[in-house]
């Protein structure tokens, strides 16, 4: 009796796998629902009478909508890239101290970007900035993408050197996530922004550029998070995932 107490006492460890594959398709098919879930909610909108908690609905699943089910996912992508990039940060820094600072300053952006997804921090410049610069319609007509882009240029040049240094799959991954991300992210920002200031918010034209722009950044941040996933296991070879339950009476 004593010895199966004992044994039942002892701490027991389970242990689970992340296959970076699974993942990545698990949050493109999220993703494709909830575009779907939101598109379908304007389309009731637009076309479809008036009915009970109609808008309500269409604006908890609308992927330009701030702090709804959309956003808070796309939020919580982000700050899961951000624990992945201290995670291999960390790691780096017990093997070979390989641009340990570049990761962690990865997963400060991360976070930032995370807070900002959420509550959309960064539209709060535009209308200073399109009225210092007599801004009234076409392609910077949302003015906070010229400080945006330029920010992302200075800190892709002042990665350039850690990107060469990365595994050739790992580079590519990461790289095909940046572009797709900021295709929607500042491309079609811009798109949207041009077709705003002629035509409005309130139509199925601005609701598709702007469908387009949320699903191409949440599908970046698919592929960044695959990519990083990936990149465990290529470089730390040892690394494995444990959760440690320990047995009560």
């Amino acid at each position: 009796m004593n010895r199966e107490a004992s044994r039942r006492s002892q701490p027991r460890d389970l242990e689970f796998a992340i296959d970076p594959h699974r993942v990545l398709r698990l949050l493109l098919t999220v993703t494709a629902v909830l575009v779907v879930l939101s598109t379908a909610g304007q389309v009731a909108v637009y076309y479809l009478p008036d009915f009970p908690l109609r808008d309500s609905i269409a604006i908890l699943f609308y992927v330009r909508m701030e702090q709804n089910i959309p956003t808070l996912y796309s939020s919580m992508l982000l700050l899961v890239a951000a624990l992945l990039c201290i995670f291999i940060s960390r790691a780096h820094g017990r093997t070979d101290h390989t641009y340990v600072r570049h990761w962690a300053a990865l997963s400060v952006v991360f976070v930032l970007l995370s807070l900002d997804e959420f509550a959309s921090i960064h539209e709060q410049a535009t209308d200073p900035l399109r009225e210092q610069l007599g801004i009234t319609g076409g392609p910077l007509f949302f003015a906070w993408v010229i400080p945006g882009a330029a920010l992302v240029a200075l800190f892709g040049i002042a990665l350039l050197r850690f990107l060469r240094h990365l595994p050739k799959p790992t580079r590519r991954r990461l790289l095909t996530a940046g572009i797709v991300f900021l295709s929607g992210a500042i491309g079609f920002e811009m798109i949207g922004g041009a077709y705003k200031a002629t035509y409005g918010p309130l139509n199925m034209g601005y609701v598709s550029i702007v469908t387009a722009e949320e699903t191409l950044e949440m599908v970046g941040v698919a592929v960044l998070l695959y990519g990083l996933l990936a990149y465990i296991p290529a470089v730390l070879p040892d690394v494995f995932y444990r959760v440690r339950v320990t047995a009560v009476d």
